[in-house]
C-alpha cells in the first residue's frame, strides 16, 4: 500500500540516501491509476478506504516533478504528464466563487490546530498552485503545447484568489473561508511558508511572511509534525535562511534523541496527536525524515544542479562545526564529501563518478577563510 503522504515525502527526499528511483515510479503509477475512478488522486492506494485528501493529491504532482528533477527521466514523466493534467482538471471542478479550491474532503495538512474543517481551506489552494507549477515544469520539459495555457491560467486564478484572502490588518492569511462565508479568525505558519515556497505572495510581503515563520506570535498555529516541517524548510532554504533550518532541526528532533529514539516520530508532542506529552502515534514514520534531505544539502553542501544529477555544486555550510563527512546518492552516482576546518583553512574533498561534474561554490560561512577544494586553493 502507498499512503500518499509517505511516498510524496519519501522517494523524492530520501533518494539522496538510497537512490531507489524505482520506488518513486511505482508510487507515482499507483496513485495515477486512482484517477480512473476519482476526481483527484486518492490519498492511499490500493485501498478500500477511498478517502480524498487534497494536500496529498496536489503533492503527488509535485512528486512527479521531483522525480524528474532527480532522474531526468523524460520518458516516464511524459507518461505521467496526462495524469498530472487530469488531477488538476479534476481539482478545477471544485472551485468556489472566489476562485479557490473548495471541496468537502479531508482537508488536513498537519497534525495541528489549523482551522481546516471547511471546504475552502487556504493551504489546499496553495498546494494546488504548487501542483500547477509542477505540471507546467513537466509540460515545458516534454514540449507540450496543448495543456500549458490552461495550466498557467488555472495557476493564476488560484494565485489571485489566495491574494484576495490576505488580511492586511492582521498581516496574515486566514486558515480558511468558513462555510458561512466568513474568513477564519485563525492563522498559521503553514500558509506563510507555503505562500513563499510556491511564489503565491508578492515580493514585498516576503519579510512579513518570514517573520510569521520564524517568530510566530500568540495565536498563530505552529507545526504539529515533522512532515509539515519539510515544506517549512524548503521555503526557508529558498529564502536563504539556512541557519534557521539547522536551528529548527535541533529544536524538533532533539526531544526524539533525548528520549532514546532510533527512528523518527510521526508527530511532535505539541501536535494534536501528542496529547501535550509523549507522541501517541507512529514512532517510525518516513514522512518525518527531513534531516536526511537537508543535512546532506546543507552540512555536506551537495546540491544537484540539473535533472539527472550529472552536475552538482559543493558548498558546505559550516556554522558551528569543524568537520563533516558523508555522501549523497545522485541519479548520476554517489557523491561523497569530507571537509574539515583547520584554523583559517577549509579543506574540502569531494569525490564523484566520472559522469558527474562537481564545482565548488562559496557561501557566507566561508568568508575570511582560505578554501582548498580537492587539493587546489580557491582564488
Amino acid at each position: 500500500r502507498a499512503g500518499r503522504g509517505n511516498p510524496v515525502y519519501r522517494p523524492p527526499r530520501h533518494r539522496g540516501a538510497h537512490g531507489a528511483a524505482d520506488i518513486a515510479r511505482r508510487c507515482i503509477r499507483l496513485a495515477a491509476w486512482s484517477l480512473e475512478k476519482h476526481p483527484i488522486v486518492l490519498c492511499q492506494v490500493p485501498s478500500t478506504w477511498e478517502t480524498l485528501l487534497p494536500a496529498w493529491s496536489f503533492l503527488w504532482s509535485v512528486m512527479v516533478r521531483d522525480y524528474y528533477d532527480y532522474t531526468g527521466d523524460l520518458d516516464f514523466v511524459r507518461w505521467a504528464y496526462p495524469w498530472m493534467v487530469k488531477n488538476l482538471r479534476g481539482a478545477a471542478n471544485f472551485t468556489d466563487s472566489r476562485g479557490l479550491f473548495s471541496a468537502p474532503f479531508w482537508n488536513m495538512f498537519d497534525w495541528t490546530g489549523i482551522d481546516d474543517g471547511h471546504a475552502s481551506v487556504t493551504h489546499n489552494s496553495l498546494f494546488a498552485i504548487g501542483a500547477a507549477d509542477a505540471a507546467i515544469t513537466i509540460g515545458e520539459a516534454i514540449g507540450d503545447t496543448e495543456h500549458l495555457p490552461w495550466l498557467r491560467q488555472y495557476r493564476e486564478q488560484l494565485r489571485k484568489a489566495v491574494e484576495g484572502l490576505w488580511d492586511a490588518e492582521r498581516g496574515a492569511y486566514p486558515d480558511a473561508v468558513r462555510d458561512d462565508g466568513t474568513l477564519s479568525p485563525k492563522t498559521s505558519v503553514h500558509t506563510a511558508f507555503l505562500a513563499l515556497l510556491y511564489d503565491a505572495a508578492p515580493e514585498e510581503r516576503r519579510e512579513r511572511l518570514l517573520d510569521i515563520i520564524l517568530n510566530p506570535g500568540e495565536g498563530v498555529t505552529r507545526l504539529g509534525s515533522p512532515f509539515a516541517a519539510m515544506y517549512q524548510f524548503e521555503a526557508l532554504e529558498k529564502c536563504g535562511k539556512i541557519d534557521a533550518i539547522l536551528n529548527a532541526i535541533r529544536e524538533y528532533y532533539r526531544p526524539m534523541v533525548d528520549s532514546g529514539a532510533t527512528t523518527v516520530w510521526e508527530s511532535f508532542p505539541s501536535g494534536t496527536t501528542g496529547s501535550g506529552g509523549f507522541p501517541t502515534r507512529s514512532h517510525t514514520h518516513a514522512w518525518s525524515s527531513a534531516p536526511i534531505h537537508f543535512l546532506n544539502r546543507i552540512v555536506l553542501g551537495i546540491v544537484p544542479e540539473n535533472p539527472g544529477g550529472t552536475m552538482a555544486r559543493v558548498s558546505p555550510w559550516i556554522t558551528g562545526l569543524t568537520w563533516a563527512k558523508g555522501a549523497s546518492a545522485l541519479a548520476g552516482g554517489v557523491v561523497s564529501v569530507d571537509w574539515r576546518l583547520d584554523n583559517d583553512t577549509l579543506h574540502i574533498t569531494a569525490v564523484a563518478p566520472e559522469r558527474v561534474s562537481l564545482r565548488y561554490a562559496p557561501n557566507p560561512t566561508h568568508d575570511g577563510l582560505r578554501v582548498v577544494f580537492n587539493g587546489k586553493a580557491i582564488p
